[in-house]
This record gives structure tokens, sequence and C-alpha cells, in this order.
């Protein structure tokens, strides 16, 4: 009997410790939406002109002649449906976000999303490597991986940390470098927290009593 409550307990410290599954904060973070040369789906805003909704079949928007993807995506990303184009040149920068409400400053969050460097060859060539960079209100809070031109989909997560109740989470490219970039399954959950001090004692309780069940039984 003393065993049982002792497991028992020692589960219930774990499952304190580890919490509840977070939820996708974002609205939208699988960009679903109707193709759009210069538009970006429901629950999105454009930042800086023009980010495009696409898929596999139809670059910058819609499929125009002649200004296919610098290389052919292998298929639909991970999170499959439509996703964002956005390019960069310099100081011309493509960029979209939304805005994020329930936030907790100083708090930590994972951001992540699928991204592909597909380029295009609209308008010249944009196939240069490049990383996206996320921004909260503006202000970076955080860069992905350089990645060259290629066909497949990467995925990477970040942590940014809030510092306002409510923020513009934005994306862009963070290179000057002429790119042009796919972006799909946006997701923004809170940083799983860590175990309380209270949470940590019983845990070790647990363990120690658990221990000395052992040893008194033999």
């Amino acid at each position: 009997m003393k065993r049982h409550l002792l497991g028992f307990l020692v589960s219930t410290a774990f499952m304190v410790q580890a919490g509840p599954a977070s939820a996708n904060l974002l609205t939208n973070g699988s960009l679903t939406g109707p193709i759009a040369n210069g538009g970006v789906p429901s629950g999105w805003v454009v930042v800086s002109p023009s980010p495009d909704t696409m898929d596999e079949n139809n670059n910058v928007g819609v499929p125009l002649p002649g200004a296919p993807f610098a290389i052919t995506p292998s298929g639909p990303s991970p999170d499959g449906g439509t996703w964002v184009g956005f390019a960069r040149d310099g100081g011309f920068i493509e960029s979209f976000g939304q805005t994020v409400g329930g936030l907790v400053i100083g708090q930590s969050y994972q951001l992540s999303w699928y991204v592909g460097n597909f380029g295009t060859s609209c308008c010249g060539v944009y196939d240069d490597p490049n990383r996206v960079e996320a921004l909260l209100d503006g202000v970076s809070a955080g860069l992905g991986s350089t990645i060259a031109l290629g066909s497949g989909w990467t995925y990477e997560s970040i942590a940014i940390v809030a510092t306002a109740t409510t923020q513009l989470l934005s994306f862009q490219l963070g290179n000057t470098d002429r790119s042009y970039f796919s972006l799909d399954g946006i997701d923004l959950v809170a940083a799983q927290a860590v175990p309380e001090p209270a949470t940590l004692a019983l845990l070790t309780l647990c363990l120690a009593g658990l221990g000395f069940t052992r040893k008194f039984k033999a």
C-alpha cells in the first residue's frame, strides 16, 4: 500500500513538473488562405510590401509565365496547404506579421516554423543564401540558420522573450542578400516552466521514501 501511494505521489510530482502542453498563441499559424500576389492569409498583416501567398505549384502568388521558382520545391511544406513567400534585396524588405496578446513580460516563448529557400526568377534571380529574422515590435528577437538555395524544407526553432503583454511578431530576411524565402507552420508557445521549489521538494521526498521502503523490505 505504501509503495502504491509513493508511486502515485511520484507520478503526480512529474505531472506537476511537466505541466499541460501549450497551445499555439498565433491565429492561422498554418498560413492557410487563397493564392495571392501581394497578400497574406487571414490573421496576418503585411508589414512591408509585398509578401505573397502561394503553394508548390504557384510561385509569387500567381502562376506567372517565365517566373518559376529558382529551384522546384520537393513538395508541399510539412504543414501542408499554402505558405507565405517574402523577399529581400538590400534595403528592399518584404515583411509580414501578427499582433499577439496575452504575453507575459520577461517570459520565454518557443517560436518555430518550416522554411524553404526556393528563390524566384521574377524580376531578376533571387537565389542567394539567407536566414529568417523574427522581430517583436520591430526589434530583432532572434534569427534562424543561414539556408542555401535548395528544394527541401527546414524546421527551425528559436527562443524569444516578450517585452510587452501585446506585441507585433513579424518576419523578414535577416541578411541583405537577394533572396526569396517560403515560410509555413509558424508556432508560438510558452516555454516549458521550470519546476517550482515545492515541486522539486515533493519529488525528492517521494524518491527518498521509495528508497527507504525498498531498504526496509529487504
